[in-house]
């Protein structure tokens, strides 16, 4: 029972690092910003879609798997990057001139999901395409010896937490030690101010897109590098409200609280399984989202937003 446990933590923790990395990208764009962008979970699907593609269709040559998929992900983190910032331009920045205020954005958001989800749809069809094949090991990390039950998890997982981790702690480096994280976080504190004193506002806006939504794209890749089943045009549905929960239990503009809401989502879904309660796994979640709601709209860490890191 013990083995069993531990064996779920860690498969629970491999879990949080992707639901992580997609959850910041949420955040990122809301504590600029101030509205919710619903395409991110489109931008995850299409970083899924791209990444199967060049596994598929491109030839490496003797490029070494590992470094192949690392090009995988860095064209992956460009193309859907610059997928945001397109998204940004139509369906943010016009109605952000007009002063349309916070709804708006967010229903033109859903317009613009619903574009990308139809071009998508017609270039790479709506059947699930097999995502079994993969360029990382799949051999686990250590062997135990015949009749001994341990903890046991692949290459391929650990190659996965290693990404996600170093690509969050990047994030946060560069939202704290950087002229661009200085701008982000200016602009985030009052717009007004930050063109007062030279900021170019709408290129903070854009490259805030950039990178959200390349995070979003890697972490779709992430996600179905271990899943290791089929990936369709609807995979983002899976978890666009995972990903909006995370940051609301965590607290909307939280970084920090981006991390804390996505690992307790992980941890809810898997034990929940252990625990033979599969059915009601996000039902739990939902219910804490809905009791963190009346207790503490704000979040666990809703306090350190961008405008205060």
């Amino acid at each position: 029972m013990i083995v069993q446990l531990a064996q779920q933590f860690v498969n629970a923790t491999f879990l949080a690092a992707v639901y992580a990395l997609f959850s910041v990208g949420y955040t990122l764009v809301f504590g600029v910003l101030d509205v919710l962008n619903l395409a991110h979970a489109t931008i995850f699907m299409i970083g899924a879609v791209i990444a199967w593609y060049g596994i598929d269709r491109i030839d490496f040559g003797g490029v070494p798997d590992g470094v192949a998929f690392l090009l995988i992900l860095v064209g992956v983190f460009i193309l859907t990057g610059l997928l945001g910032v397109l998204l940004e331009r139509i369906a943010f920045a016009p109605l952000r001139a007009r002063k349309a205020g916070q709804l708006p954005p967010l229903i033109s958001s859903i317009g613009v999901s619903l574009i990308f989800l139809a071009i998508a749809e017609s270039v790479f069809g709506t059947d699930p395409v097999d995502f079994s094949k993969t360029l990382l090991p799949l051999t686990p990390v250590f062997s135990a010896p015949p009749g001994v039950r341990v903890v046991t998890f692949s290459w391929q997982q650990v190659i996965v937490l290693a990404v996600a981790l170093i690509m969050m702690i990047g994030l946060q480096v560069l939202v704290t030690r950087t002229k661009l994280g200085l701008a982000i976080r200016t602009v985030a504190e009052n717009p007004r101010a930050a063109r007062l004193v030279g900021i170019n506002v709408e290129r903070v806006f854009m490259q805030t897109f950039f990178i959200a939504s390349g995070l979003g794209g890697v972490a779709g890749v992430l996600f179905a590098t271990v899943s290791g089943g089929s990936v369709a045009t609807s995979l983002g549905a899976n978890v666009e409200l995972l990903g909006l929960t995370a940051i609301i239990i965590g607290g909307l503009g939280s970084i920090p609280g981006a991390l804390l809401g996505s690992a307790l989502i992980a941890f809810i879904q898997v034990f929940s399984v252990q625990f033979s309660f599969s059915n009601l796994r996000d039902a739990i979640v939902f219910g804490i989202l809905i009791v963190m709601l009346v207790l503490r709209p704000s979040g666990l860490l809703g306090q350190q937003s961008l405008r205060r890191i």
